[in-house]
C-alpha cells in the first residue's frame, strides 16, 4: 500500500510540474452564481404530478423525483434521506443521466463507480480547478458515505440504460454566455459573441435546470470543424497525437471491460477529465494509461476530442431526454 501511494504521488508531482505551463482554461469552470437575474424556477413540469416547494428542490439529502416511472425503485443512497451524505440522485439525477457539472452514471460498471468514489476519498481523484464547487461537493459526499451506501448506489446506477446527453453545435458565434450554477445560460438580452477557442455548454431551459429536471437536454457550442478534428485525434491518425481511443474504449466508444463509455456524454465533463489527466489531478493507478494520452493535448485538442465523443450515438435502449432535446 505504501509503495502504491509513493508511486501515485510521484507520478502526480511529475505531471503537475510538466503541466504547469498548461493551466486549466477558465471557461471550463463556470461560477456558482451570477449578478444577472435568473429566470423563474418551475414548480410543475409536463409529465409529472409533483408540485415541490423551493426548500424541497434545494434539499440535497432527499431528491425530488419528478418522473418515478423512468427508473426502478432506487435505494436511499440515491434518493434519500441519507443522513450525513448527500443523495447521489440530487446531482446525478434519479435516472443517472447527470448534468454538465458532474458525471452521467447510468450504465457504468459498478466496480468502476466504486473505485471512482474511493478515489475521491483517498485524494487520488482531484480537480485541476480545486475551487470548483461540484468537485468539492463530490468529495464531501464521498467522505460522508460508508461502503454499503457506495455499493448500493453503484449497483443501482450500473443497471440503468445510458442516455444521449444533448447536441453539439459547431458555430463561430453563440449567445452571450452567463456563468451561473456551475453551467452557462444565455444572456437575456439575446446578444451574441464570438465563441473563439472555447466549448460552451448550456441547458436548453435554465429554469428547468434549476428545478433539476432529468428530462432536460443541453446544447454545446464548439468551434467550426471541431468534430472532424476530434475524429482524427480519436482515430490515432493525427501526427504527434494520442493513440486510438478505440483501443480501450471500444470501436463505437461505448465502453469496454477496461474503460468507460465516452459516446454521447457531456462534452464539458469529458473536457474536464482530459484536463485532469493532463495536469495529473487524476492520479489513481488506473489513471496512468491516460496520462500519456493527455500529457501533450492542447486546449484546442481537448475541445475537439470532447466535441467528437459527445456527438457519437449511444444505444437506444433507454428513455431519451425529451422533445427537441433528443439527438
Amino acid at each position: 500500500m505504501r509503495a502504491t501511494w509513493i508511486r501515485a504521488i510521484t507520478i502526480s508531482a511529475a505531471l503537475l510540474l510538466a503541466g504547469a505551463t498548461q493551466p486549466p482554461p477558465a471557461w471550463l469552470y463556470p461560477p456558482r452564481s451570477s449578478t444577472v437575474p435568473r429566470p423563474p424556477v418551475p414548480h410543475a413540469l409536463a409529465g409529472s404530478t409533483l408540485h415541490p416547494t423551493d426548500d424541497e428542490l434545494e434539499t440535497m439529502t432527499a431528491v425530488v423525483d419528478w418522473y418515478p416511472g423512468d427508473h426502478p425503485a432506487a435505494p436511499a443512497a440515491v434518493m434519500g434521506p441519507t443522513g450525513k451524505a448527500n443523495a447521489c440522485g440530487y446531482c446525478h439525477m434519479p435516472n443517472g443521466a447527470g448534468r454538465p457539472e458532474n458525471a452521467s452514471l447510468a450504465g457504468l460498471d459498478a466496480a468502476y463507480i466504486r473505485r471512482a468514489v474511493h478515489a475521491y476519498v483517498s485524494g487520488t481523484r482531484e480537480s485541476s480547478e480545486p475551487t470548483f464547487l461540484a468537485f468539492k461537493l463530490m468529495r464531501l459526499t464521498a467522505l460522508a458515505a460508508d461502503d454499503a451506501t457506495i455499493d448500493a448506489a453503484a449497483q443501482y446506477f450500473s443497471r440503468l440504460p445510458r442516455h444521449a446527453f444533448g447536441r453539439v453545435v459547431e458555430s463561430a458565434a453563440i449567445p452571450v454566455p452567463i456563468g451561473d450554477a456551475m453551467v452557462y445560460r444565455p444572456d437575456p438580452s439575446g446578444k451574441r459573441e464570438a465563441l473563439g477557442d472555447r466549448l460552451i455548454e448550456m441547458p436548453d431551459d435554465f429554469g428547468r435546470f434549476e428545478a433539476r429536471d432529468s428530462h432536460l437536454g443541453y446544447t454545446a457550442y464548439v468551434p467550426p470543424g471541431a468534430i472532424a478534428q476530434g475524429a482524427t485525434l480519436a482515430s490515432g491518425m493525427a501526427a504527434a497525437g494520442p493513440p486510438a481511443c478505440t483501443a480501450c474504449h471500444g470501436g463505437d466508444y461505448n465502453g469496454t471491460a477496461i474503460a468507460p463509455p465516452l459516446a454521447g456524454r457531456s462534452p464539458t465533463y469529458l473536457a474536464r477529465q482530459l484536463i485532469n489527466y493532463r495536469s495529473g489531478a487524476r492520479h489513481a493507478d488506473e489513471a496512468v494509461a491516460m496520462h500519456a494520452v493527455a500529457a501533450h493535448l492542447t486546449d484546442h485538442d481537448v475541445i475537439a476530442l470532447a466535441a467528437f465523443m459527445a456527438s457519437r450515438p449511444v444505444p437506444r435502449a433507454g428513455l431519451p431526454r425529451t422533445g427537441a432535446d433528443q439527438r
